[in-house]
């Protein structure tokens, strides 16, 4: 979450953003949720349909903090998708001329019309056999508690001390 909140304010930018940032000074809404997840060690596709169908559906009442919630689309694929925070607050990067900011779509009749639903990233196998170990290791914990309802991360503390701390933030749950 930290990774998202610090791009608040950040240009839209149609097709902007990747897996190391901002590009071409900013973010779509899509490349905004591809960036923060890839500091998390999770692959995306820059594209909202794709990203849609990588990962858990999750529902509505158990979202927790980065997951993806979709928008949109009718009955094709979905055409926005915003970073779950918490209490109904999402970040994104809304449209041309705006910035990436925070909404409460739970509370906002136009997002809540056009709400398609949520899912908690994975990394397919092949993308997991090319990560190295050691960033295996480090990521691991936080990935096995957001997949299971009543379990908080935790990281024994060798790998705690072993783990840039770039890399801590970016797997550190929100509270």
């Amino acid at each position: 979450m930290a990774t998202a909140l610090r791009q608040l304010g950040t240009p839209y930018v149609w097709g902007g953003g990747s897996a190391s940032g901002a590009t071409r000074g900013g973010f779509d809404c899509s490349g905004l949720a591809l960036y923060a997840w890839a500091r998390a060690g999770v692959s995306l596709p820059h594209y909202t349909g794709s990203q849609f169908a990588r990962g858990t559906k999750i529902p509505i009442s158990r979202l927790r903090p980065g997951d993806l919630v979709f928008f949109g689309g009718g009955t094709g694929d979905p055409t926005h998708v915003g970073i779950y925070l918490k209490n109904g607050v999402m970040i994104h990067a809304p449209k041309t001329g705006d910035v990436v900011r925070k909404v409460d779509f739970l509370h906002s009749p136009y997002y809540r019309a056009r709400y398609r639903g949520a899912i908690r990233p994975t990394t397919p196998p092949s993308i997991q056999a090319a990560t190295p170990p050691s960033v295996r290791a480090a990521i691991r914990p936080s990935v096995r508690a957001a997949n299971a309802p009543s379990v908080r991360p935790t990281t024994r503390p060798s790998l705690r001390a072993a783990t840039p701390p770039s890399v801590r933030a970016a797997i550190r749950p929100s509270t």
